[in-house]
């Protein structure tokens, strides 16, 4: 049991991931703090609430934590329109997903990738949006709610 912990944490700790929506002067951003997920549900993502008649900005980052490198990593960021604020994430059908990328990349060490892309709505709604990185037995994600009026 505390080899399947230990290895957990070990997971968790390979990259750090973080996520940024501002409008206007309004921002809101999301970590990958694996401690404080634990105790907190998912209706606490943090959540950016802004006009959907607005130009969304985000930034994503992705860092390799650990001290070795990996190869062939997925880096996979989406944008789609839930329900509520704190689902949790949907399947990803074509007619919800607003934005989509993935990549597969090389880390060394300390190194990172990152990104910055706009947006509009195409309507009013409530909408995640989601950093993930997976490889070398490492996984972890930045998540947050736009709410979108």
């Amino acid at each position: 049991m505390i080899a399947l912990v230990l290895a957990q944490s070990a997971r968790a700790d390979g990259f750090s991931a973080t996520v940024e929506v501002s409008a206007g002067d309004q921002k809101a951003s999301a970590a990958n703090d694996a401690a404080v997920r634990k105790d907190k549900p998912l209706s606490s993502r943090p959540r950016l609430q802004a006009s959907a008649d607005g130009k969304f900005t985000i930034r994503w980052k992705i860092t390799r934590t650990a001290a070795e490198p990996v190869k062939d990593a997925l880096v996979h960021f989406y944008l789609v329109q839930i329900e509520r604020p704190g689902q949790a994430p949907p399947p990803l059908e074509p007619g919800i997903v607003q934005l989509e990328s993935a990549l597969t990349m090389d880390f060394d060490a300390k190194t990172s990738a990152s990104a910055q892309m706009s947006f509009r709505p195409q309507k009013a709604g409530v909408y995640l949006v989601r950093i993930e990185v997976e490889g070398a037995n490492a996984a972890t994600f930045a998540e947050m709610d736009l709410v979108a009026k």
